[in-house]
């Protein structure tokens, strides 16, 4: 208590926890969706048994902590923006808890819903990608949702085709599928993006 008065409080949000939830989602939901993509694609054989998972796989070892890191970041960022605000303008400190508790309560509800919805996507996205790379397609287009809640720059980028190992340019930042962030993307293309590929 007497940190928070003082203004020194830092808080501390472990990051294994995400990291966690985001490796079990990205190979549970890239394995499903890439073998879907399999079924889709009849004919196309790859050399052995699921080794598109192994794209799958360097992916997260290099992204999950980083993604996890995001996630704790930005909460972080924003409890400490709670507690500053409460300390210029003078508020108690049951006040300040108060609205410390309000904030997590949106982490519980429709945070948690938003990271888990772009995440899930995400991970879809990576399974078919990796999938249709090891199968041997050269090609892959940008096909957007293309109804009242796509974002301008995704509408833009429906039907962009580039050579399969090569990425999108949306809106100035760059992916190698829908929901990428491994080239630099931001929460701006991320974030609730409904956006799929298709191969040729």
């Amino acid at each position: 208590m007497e940190e928070l008065r003082s203004g020194n409080l830092k808080p501390q949000i472990e990051v294994k926890p995400w990291q966690d939830f985001l490796i079990a989602t990205y190979l549970n939901v890239a394995y499903d969706f890439g073998r879907a993509a399999e079924r889709g694609l009849k004919g196309i054989n790859t050399k052995q048994d699921d080794p598109w998972m192994e794209r799958v796989l360097q992916y997260v070892k290099k992204n999950s902590l980083r993604k996890a890191k995001m996630i704790t970041e930005t909460t972080i960022y924003d409890l400490q923006e709670i507690i500053s605000q409460g300390l210029e303008e003078g508020l108690p400190i049951e006040e300040i808890a108060a609205g410390i508790g309000e904030y997590y309560k949106g982490i519980e509800d429709w945070r948690s819903l938003l990271i888990a919805r772009t995440e899930t996507h995400n991970a879809a996205n990576l399974g078919t990608n990796s999938f249709a790379e090891e199968a041997g397609m050269e090609t892959h287009t940008w096909m957007a949702a293309m109804d009242e809640l796509t974002r301008e720059w995704h509408a833009e980028a429906n039907g962009q085709t580039v050579p399969i190992n090569e990425p999108f340019e949306v809106a100035g930042e760059q992916l190698m599928f829908p929901g990428d962030d491994s080239l630099g993307a931001t929460g701006m293309n991320l974030c609730n993006c409904r956006c799929v590929e298709t191969y040729g």
